[in-house]
């Protein structure tokens, strides 16, 4: 794209900055057009106004198929081919100008459902957020999922991995994001596979506040470079004590699989998991985080050395794969 480009394209890419003309890019390769395609279709303002949300996952989003989407109360919903309905928040007004350009091309969604189109494509339909195989359990395995949002990932590892003979422990600080989880897990008849816990997962019982942006970006601890919009009191505890509380109530004795996606809570959450580190296989650790001058990074990865985990080669700088040696010993 950008070739051969008439006058009003070059006069148009000239005033564009860096990100403008990338989102430009994106948006051609996205629609197969050339930049002069574009200016034909949606005019030289336009063009010079893509969102930037447009170069995260909007690409691997249109070449998805939905059965279609629509709002039911206060929560959108997108259904795939396969009968699964994902409920999610609707859209805000940048993800709706973003479908702006992307309408045609996805007739079974709106305005208000691209964004739960965007969550399943990033969390369940496409490989962007997923796991390496060496990691996953198998039929009749078990995950606890700390930071579930609002059970997407939950589902396709039912779908994927464990079947309806394993279990899933969802665990998710917002109320507000457990009400739509649990309204997932209900429509897809998932209740006796995946349970939840609305909790702040941290090294013992209490209440702290919460802190953050919007429904995904919040946290027990204060990010650096975050400045937080949403402040609220939450319950927290270790995950001895959740884990313990789950195996009373007919959960199993121990986890194939442990997700980790907390915001920076990360070392805190390993310093309340000891009584049932030994039951523990796997573990994936999101440490991509800077708090009080400290990297989560350095601080998981020492914890996890000093307690013996085998590091594993999918490791990256920002993510830790483990394993437990002394799981099942």
């Amino acid at each position: 794209m950008g070739l051969h480009m008439s006058g009003a394209a070059d006069q148009l890419v000239s005033r564009l900055d860096e990100t403008q003309h990338k989102c430009l890019e994106m948006l051609g390769t996205i629609r197969n057009e050339t930049i002069d395609q574009l200016i034909d279709r949606f005019g030289p303002r336009e063009c010079a106004r893509v969102p930037k949300g447009i170069l995260k996952h909007a690409r691997a989003l249109v070449q998805q198929t939905y059965a279609g989407s629509g709002v039911d109360g206060a929560h959108a919903y997108v259904d795939l081919p396969n009968g699964r309905r994902f409920y999610s928040w609707p859209s805000k007004r940048n993800h709706a100008r973003e479908f702006a350009y992307l309408a045609d091309l996805l007739p079974a969604l709106s305005a208000e459902t691209y964004l739960t189109a965007k969550d399943i494509t990033a969390r369940y339909l496409t490989d962007w957020a997923w796991y390496p195989s060496e990691v996953l359990p198998g039929a009749g395995g078990v995950v606890v999922e700390v930071g579930a949002y609002l059970g997407h990932k939950s589902m396709r590892f039912v779908d994927e991995c464990i079947g309806e003979t394993g279990k899933v422990l969802a665990i998710e600080i917002l109320p507000e994001n457990v009400e739509i989880l649990e309204r997932n897990i209900a429509y897809n008849g998932l209740k006796s596979v995946i349970d939840t816990r609305q909790c702040g997962v941290w090294n013992g019982p209490g209440s702290l506040t919460v802190q953050g942006k919007g429904r995904q970006r919040n946290s027990l601890v204060g990010l650096d470079k975050i400045d937080p919009t949403v402040s609220i009191e939450v319950r927290t505890d270790s995950l001895d004590n959740i884990l313990d509380g789950w195996r009373a109530e007919g959960g199993p004795s121990h986890v194939d699989f442990m997700i980790l996606t907390v915001n920076g809570a990360e070392r805190e959450v390993l310093d309340g998991l000891d009584r049932w580190w030994d039951r523990v296989h796997h573990l994936y650790v999101a440490a991509c985080y800077t708090v009080d001058g400290e990297s989560t990074y350095d601080a998981c990865m020492a914890r996890l050395k000093d307690r013996g985990a085998d590091i594993l080669p999918s490791t990256t700088p920002y993510e830790i794969y483990a394993r437990n040696p002394r799981f099942g010993v």
